[in-house]
């Protein structure tokens, strides 16, 4: 019984890091290739699954990323891909 318990707590685990989450993200822009290029760079972080443009304005861009696992290794991965990330109170602002 006790075994039946840690492997359904493993499994439960297991499928919450599955789970999609999704952060809230701005992105300064100066052109149209810059953002694409920088959509693109986001899109190919270990663990992005979408990133969904929600607003573009002059100098910057707002955006969504749905990702699996936990927000703290997103933030890294996408350190480890290059780009700077600053979490503020309810985004992230990522600059190449």
């Amino acid at each position: 019984y006790i075994m039946k318990m840690q492997d359904d707590t493993v499994g439960d685990v297991a499928d919450r890091k599955r789970e999609t989450q999704s952060l809230m993200a701005v992105v300064p822009i100066t052109t149209m290739q810059h953002f694409n290029w920088l959509r693109e760079k986001l899109a190919k972080v270990a663990g992005v699954e979408l990133v969904e443009v929600l607003a573009i304005k002059p100098r910057q861009a707002d955006l969504r990323i749905h990702f699996t696992g936990d927000p703290i290794v997103l933030v890294d991965a996408i350190k480890t891909a290059g780009m700077h990330v600053e979490p503020r109170e309810k985004f992230l602002e990522i600059r190449p």
